[in-house]
């Protein structure tokens, strides 16, 4: 034992004396240098294992660690010496009330579960000791304190932490601090570097969080861009969570995830201006905007639609100014997945072509996130593709894939000059350039759904996508909003696909192999969709759309259930038995006979109309 270290610790022990005999918490200066004293012998104890401290004597390390030029970072990769560590604090300071310490994320998840930095909750009043007013300005002045003491609390490794048993708050460290002195707890437990590091580098969002003086609002907005395709995020929002801070919600294969709940408003101001700097739109009074950014990353360009909408915020006059922000990483017409590659059964694929040259209308429609553009592009571009001399046009709010060759048209591109272009002015002009087939992006507005039918309803294959619940309540929209009675809406309707996309299991080891390199011990790779599919043949004016089942019967209709899709794909081990029961208890309703019958038994030949 070294000499100096043993005796600067003896003299600080002799100060806390005091404290053995009663309950002992991380209140106190002679506590903190008690810990940090202990520190610097482990400290030490990890500098000799380092290949660069071979020729160093033990005075040469021992007068490092005194100096105290360490952090506690350094316990990292070191979870056996962190644990020693922690058994002599036990020992030493807590031994009337010994710290629990945690050492692996399932003994975590057991017992606790992470506040997602919830720091405003977290954040005691006594530290924050000027009560101020809800006034812009003040809260601009409380913000900063709020993000010093985040800040604080990244660097010092402090974790929030719920106990599952009685909802109590509980702070979660690596070693003894008096920041934790800020902050609103009930118990503080120890935490193992492996639990610490993953948590404050998985999510990769603490730059936005802490903020750094050093970087523009536009290298902000470009490292979001960045982080999005590195981790192949298909959308990204950040949206006003309380008077203090952000929320980011990401989305992953399908998989959205709450990456944070404090990112200042002055950041996500700082971002949101960079944005619309980007899309020239800075001095914009507009509510609602829409656009689309071009943005170079390793050589390559990639392309993000952005919605903004101001959101509003009743306890505070300047929150209401501030906008949640939606981004989607938009797709090359290059990247299409091919039919072969969409993990569409091939029956289903059959049924997709074949009602994409039948003309008419189509429909895919589903929540944001399941799809539904690529689908209708992949169908649209296939056909145009392979009938060789026909003329495509596509209309979009914003266009998300440019096509060469297609005439196209962008609404958002006109919105902001003196003669904007409506979806209305572009229809009726687009029905006189003889298009062969046509789609409509995203309809929303009751204009976009009487343009919708126009267009189908005067010979034109015309494909759309729409958010619903379900095909029925999709084809209801379609023939309510659409300005014409039902009659003749139904003879031009080819097909209805609804589609969400969830988690596919990984085909190689089937989820069964923790350390599987395919999917990297996830049990899942990709996504995979899964869909119920209405399609319809040689409907008359005076069939029923809505009667599903005397359609069937009939032999005018082929409908494939949600739960039935799944149903095959469980067996086919390409979805877990964990997402099915998901599937099943959201769309358990209509069940038709068995899918692979009801393509058997559908009579393709067959006119119904005989």
């Amino acid at each position: 034992m070294k000499r100096k270290l043993q005796k600067e610790i003896d003299r600080l022990k002799d100060k806390v004396k005091s404290l053995f005999n009663k309950k002992c918490d991380f209140y106190t200066s002679e506590v903190e240098n008690y810990a940090e004293s202990i520190l610097a012998k482990y400290y030490v104890k990890h500098l000799s294992t380092l290949p660069d401290n071979i020729n160093r004597t033990e005075k040469e390390l021992e007068k490092i660690a005194t100096k105290g030029g360490f952090e506690n970072t350094f316990f990292i990769g070191q979870n056996q010496l962190h644990a020693e560590y922690v058994a002599e604090l036990n020992q030493e300071i807590y031994r009337k009330n010994p710290k629990k310490y945690i050492k692996t994320f399932s003994e975590l998840e057991e017992k606790y579960t992470l506040d997602d930095w919830k720091f405003f909750s977290f954040i005691n009043d006594a530290y924050l000791k000027n009560q101020v007013d809800e006034l812009e300005e003040e809260i601009k002045k409380k913000s900063k304190k709020i993000r010093q003491l985040y800040r604080t609390s990244v660097e010092s490794l402090i974790v929030p932490l719920v106990d599952k048993s009685n909802n109590e708050k509980v702070l979660g460290v690596v070693c003894p601090t008096l920041n934790t002195n800020q902050y609103q707890y009930h118990e503080i437990v120890f935490l193992s570097p492996e639990i610490i590091n993953s948590i404050m580098t998985t999510k990769g969002f603490n730059i936005f969080e802490i903020g750094d003086n050093e970087k523009t609002p536009k290298e902000y907005a470009e490292i979001l861009l960045a982080k999005m395709i590195e981790d192949g995020m298909s959308d990204l929002e950040y949206f006003v969570y309380n008077e203090y801070f952000y929320q980011i919600d990401g989305e992953i294969s399908s998989v959205k995830t709450t990456y944070s709940t404090s990112m200042p408003i002055s950041t996500a101001e700082d971002i949101t201006e960079a944005f619309l700097a980007m899309v020239n739109m800075r001095k914009s009074t507009s509510n609602v905007i829409k656009r689309k950014i071009a943005f170079r990353y390793k050589h390559k360009d990639y392309h993000f639609r952005i919605s903004m909408m101001r959101q509003s915020k009743t306890k505070q006059i300047g929150i209401r100014r501030n906008r949640s922000v939606a981004i989607r990483l938009l797709s090359d017409i290059s990247a299409l997945k091919s039919y072969e590659d969409s993990n569409l059964y091939p029956e289903v694929i059959e049924l997709i072509k074949a009602g994409c040259r039948s003309g008419g209308m189509f429909l895919w429609v589903g929540k944001t996130g399941s799809g539904k553009s690529t689908s209708l592009y992949r169908d649209l571009y296939s056909l145009w593709k392979d009938d060789g001399n026909s003329k495509l046009i596509t209309i979009d709010n914003p266009m998300e894939y440019e096509i060469d060759g297609a005439t196209q048209f962008d609404v958002t591109d006109t919105s902001e000059t003196n003669k904007p272009m409506t979806i209305d002015t572009i229809v009726a002009s687009i029905l006189q350039q003889n298009p062969d087939y046509c789609s409509l992006g995203e309809i929303k507005t009751d204009e976009e759904y009487r343009s919708f039918v126009k267009l189908g309803l005067r010979g034109h294959t015309t494909g759309g996508t729409l958010h619903a619940n379900n095909t029925k309540s999709a084809i209801k929209l379609i023939v309510d909003m659409g300005g014409v009675p039902k009659e003749m809406v139904t003879p031009n309707i080819s097909f209805v696909a609804h589609q969400d996309l969830y988690p596919m299991v990984c085909q190689k080891c089937h989820g069964e192999d923790s350390g599987c390199e395919e999917c990297m011990g996830k049990g899942s790779k990709g996504v995979i969709p899964v869909v119920e599919f209405a399609y319809f043949r040689g409907l008359k004016e005076y069939d029923d759309i809505y009667d599903y089942e005397g359609l069937i019967k009939n032999n005018k209709m082929l409908y494939i259930g949600k739960i039935e899709y799944a149903k095959r794909l469980l067996n086919d081990k390409k979805i877990s038995f964990e997402t099915f029961k998901k599937i099943e208890l959201e769309y358990g309703d209509y069940i038709p006979d068995d899918m692979s019958d009801i393509l058997a038994n559908f009579n393709y030949e067959k006119d119904p109309a005989a």
